[in-house]
């Protein structure tokens, strides 16, 4: 038996949640729907802790930028251009050349949007947030990545 400064929880959503053994175990509530085998300590919900507010600024540690996605759009666009000029033994274009056109335009035109955000933007950490910032750590204003 549990003692006295515990309780019985069958809350299933609240088990997946914990890092702990238990919300392993959530799986089971369905084979057991007692609850009876799942015993959590109860404890008094503390407030989140609060930081002192500072004066000062933080520079938010910025992420160095890649440019795969942006090459793999562009090798995307660029075998659909390929594709768009394939022709038949006679010589003709086949019917896969305009939708394959259409995906060179696309993914080039994609690439090209990719590489210049690459340039001109970063991805910013700092202690307690996450921001979309310039290539030179300066502010956008508004955090619009939340």
């Amino acid at each position: 038996l549990a003692p006295s400064s515990q309780k019985h929880i069958f809350n299933p959503a609240a088990m997946v949640r914990s890092a702990s053994f238990v919300g392993l175990l959530a799986p089971l509530a369905v084979l057991f729907p007692s609850g009876a085998a799942f015993v959590v300590p109860s404890a008094a919900p503390r407030p989140p802790a609060r930081r002192p507010p500072t004066s000062r600024h933080v520079t938010p540690e910025l992420i160095d930028p890649s440019y795969n996605l942006a090459i793999g759009a562009f090798g995307v666009g660029l075998a659909g251009g390929f594709l768009e000029d394939v022709r038949d033994g006679d010589g003709a274009k086949l019917l896969t050349a305009k939708p394959a056109g259409a995906l060179a335009v696309l993914f080039t035109v994609f690439s090209l949007f990719l590489a210049f955000q690459t340039t001109t933007l970063r991805f910013g950490f700092d202690q307690d947030s996450f921001s979309l910032v310039k290539a030179d750590g300066s502010s956008m204003g508004e955090n619009v990545v939340v």
